[in-house]
């Protein structure tokens, strides 16, 4: 008997299914070249747009510079902002220095004449003295001698006859006074406010500065002269008030001048004042 013969398995029959999908493997290839692709191009592009690497030398000096100077910026940003501090300070301090120096000096101002002048149009009262004060219309400084002449006149009502003189010089247009000063100054009580035209009032008193008062007792004799302000724009108490309230009230003053502190009053797009030439009063 012969062996017996293998069973041959029945051949197994494929029955047909959907196809697997063809495009796994695509996408699973494109993967892999895109990563390949991304590690072979995509450092020497990025480098590329950084440009080109330094040599390892110089490389390594740039990083040591850059590093000084990262180490150094908050110490040079320190000092900047102390030179800043210190040149503001110094400028600041020299604003100051000017503009207390501009106060301070006083205006060029000669004395008036010792008599009153026999040609001035104002009236010399018989019975009381005469107190003028020159006012250029448009001085800032000159609204703190009104303000001050108000405070006097307020301690000495009507002991005294008033001028204020609001000087024209020659060839202003007209209403050329007609400012705040004016306004101010006629509002003052018992003050006859007086449009000195021509400047020919402050010719004959000589004044050149405006703030300028002058006093002249019933006799016409000059009793006092200068300003009454301790300086430019100044409000408060100074020599010039003092001294003239002390010889209003018939006391002693130890002098009988002060500074006068005003504008010119050929300034502010004004001709000069010619004053006239009264040296033997």
């Amino acid at each position: 008997m012969g062996c017996p013969k293998a069973q041959q398995s029945p051949e197994r029959l494929s029955v047909p299914g959907p196809a697997p999908p063809a495009a796994a493997p695509a996408v699973d290839i494109g993967r892999r070249s895109g990563l390949k692709f991304a590690r072979q191009f995509v450092p020497p592009l990025a480098i590329s747009l950084r440009g080109p690497e330094p040599p390892p030398g110089l490389r390594s000096a740039k990083l040591e510079a850059t590093g000084r100077l990262r180490s150094f910026r908050p110490v040079l940003s320190i000092g900047a902002w102390a030179l800043c501090a210190v040149v503001w300070a110094a400028a600041v301090a020299a604003g100051f220095a000017v503009l207390w120096r501009y106060k301070s000096t006083p205006a060029d101002q000669e004395r008036p004449p010792s008599r009153w002048p026999a040609e001035s149009r104002l009236t010399l009262s018989p019975d009381r003295p005469t107190l003028l004060v020159f006012a250029h219309p448009h001085c800032p400084c000159t609204q703190a001698t009104i303000s001050e002449m108000g405070r006097l006149l307020a301690r000495i009502p009507d002991r005294v006859s008033t001028y204020v003189l609001m000087v024209e010089p020659p060839g202003v247009p007209a209403k050329w006074a007609d400012t705040g000063l004016w306004q101010r100054a006629a509002a003052l009580p018992g003050v006859t406010l007086w449009r000195d035209e021509g400047a020919r009032e402050a010719g004959r008193f000589r004044a050149q500065a405006s703030g300028l008062t002058v006093l002249y007792d019933s006799a016409g004799r000059r009793l006092f002269s200068g300003g009454i302000t301790a300086s430019r724009g100044h409000e408060g108490d100074s020599f010039g008030r003092r001294r003239l309230l002390a010889l209003v009230d018939g006391r002693p003053a130890d002098r009988d001048d002060s500074p006068v502190f005003g504008c010119t009053l050929g300034a502010h797009g004004s001709p000069p004042i010619q004053t006239e030439a009264l040296r033997t009063q």
